[in-house]
């Protein structure tokens, strides 16, 4: 696996607490969930695990995985502070 991740052959994949590899086979432009949080920061700026639950009706888990592949593939920086919580913000945008 780390083979096919270093040859650019599997973009990402992660190792889960239980041993389990975790593959996406679908790179960020072929999913549609980043894309509607891209839209959604478009228009708040800042965007938290709140808003984009609540605005877009999702589940956290969901939330979660959208905003932290777009952490990853450097489209969206984290930033957590104790008066404004985790955050994600857009600097391209």
């Amino acid at each position: 696996m780390r083979l096919l991740k270093k040859t650019r052959i599997i973009e990402g994949f992660s190792e889960l607490s239980s041993g389990s590899i975790l593959v996406r086979f679908f790179p960020i432009q072929f999913t549609g969930d980043e894309a509607k949080v891209i839209e959604l920061a478009k228009e708040k700026g800042l965007l938290t695990l709140e808003n984009v639950c609540v605005m877009l009706e999702w589940s956290q888990i969901r939330a979660q995985i959208a905003l932290e592949s777009l952490e990853n593939s450097g489209v969206a920086k984290f930033r957590e502070n104790i008066l404004t919580g985790k955050q994600w913000f857009f600097p391209s945008l």
